[in-house]
């Protein structure tokens, strides 16, 4: 089986683009206050108030802040990036393919590596084959996400397209049952021994449940009791899987048909998500 590579590709230009669709992303409005939250970029929000500015002028501005900002802090980022690479390099290729046999995948030959581009957001969006590693908290002087957690999250997101494109066109759109599948899909897999050994989830005493969104999402069904959503669907993955032997196309399946009838519930979420986390709860059928 071919295994792609994943490497660090430190890219200023394609940090300020993705910087910009996260300041003017309709689909996630929570991006831009989240991210003028954040006291090392709240700076910006006054740099790009000016009334009138044009795309290039907006792009210059983010793009001479993360110069000045890299500048301050590369006795900080440069030592972390190269331990980035170290851990890439010892671990990458075993995670992956085993990633790939949970959700029962196989690259193509030419399929291209995976590209993770250093950014000062605070959150890590991803692409086709490339995946933006948020390094915001280095100079934080907090603990950064695990680069290899990090990179296996966004390429499970990446797979699960490829799959869904093959075997449910009608997805290709954006759909926020995908969304959070995809999201609800990450933590499950992690979490299964298999790959688990390879990642560092230290950050999470409580277990790895998905983005912050998901933490405070309680389901049930068939009269169980109240359960977080990943961990509700973390059991359907692992009865399937295990005790049913079911093919990884199948639980995705069973998955989207539970989602899909609480779609309503998801969508009056989702805008919760943007002013407030407090915990909810609905059920699936």
């Amino acid at each position: 089986m071919n295994i792609p590579s994943i490497y660090i590709d430190e890219n200023p230009k394609a940090e300020v683009e993705i910087f910009y669709k996260s300041l003017h992303n309709n689909f996630y409005p929570w991006m831009r206050p989240m991210i003028y939250n954040h006291p090392g970029l709240k700076p910006l929000e006054s740099l790009l108030s000016k009334e009138g500015m044009t795309k290039k002028e907006e792009k210059q501005i983010i793009g001479e802040f993360f110069v000045n900002l890299r500048d301050k802090y590369r006795n900080k980022i440069d030592p972390f990036l190269d331990h980035c690479r170290e851990r890439l390099a010892e671990d990458s290729k075993g995670a992956l393919v085993t990633l790939a046999q949970l959700m029962d995948y196989e690259w193509l030959e030419k399929t291209s590596d995976y590209r993770a581009i250093p950014v000062l957001l605070p959150f890590s969006p991803f692409g086709k084959n490339i995946f933006f590693y948020s390094i915001y908290a280095v100079i934080r002087e907090d603990n950064p996400k695990d680069i290899l957690d990090t990179a296996i999250h966004e390429i499970s997101h990446m797979i699960l397209f490829d799959l869904l494109e093959k075997y449910h066109p009608e997805f290709q759109e954006y759909s926020l049952t995908v969304d959070y599948l995809k999201e609800i899909l990450a933590p499950i897999l992690i979490d299964q021994p298999p790959l688990k050994k390879y990642m560092n989830l230290s950050q999470y005493p409580k277990g790895y449940v998905g983005n912050t969104e998901l933490e405070e999402i309680y389901v049930s069904a068939n009269n169980t009791g109240r359960v977080q959503i990943s961990r509700f669907f973390q059991k359907v993955y692992e009865e399937m899987r295990y005790q049913e032997h079911k093919p990884f196309r199948e639980i995705v399946d069973a998955m989207i048909r539970l989602l899909k009838s609480a779609e309503q519930e998801l969508a009056k979420k989702r805008v919760q998500a943007t002013c407030s986390r407090l915990p909810s709860h609905f059920v699936l059928r």
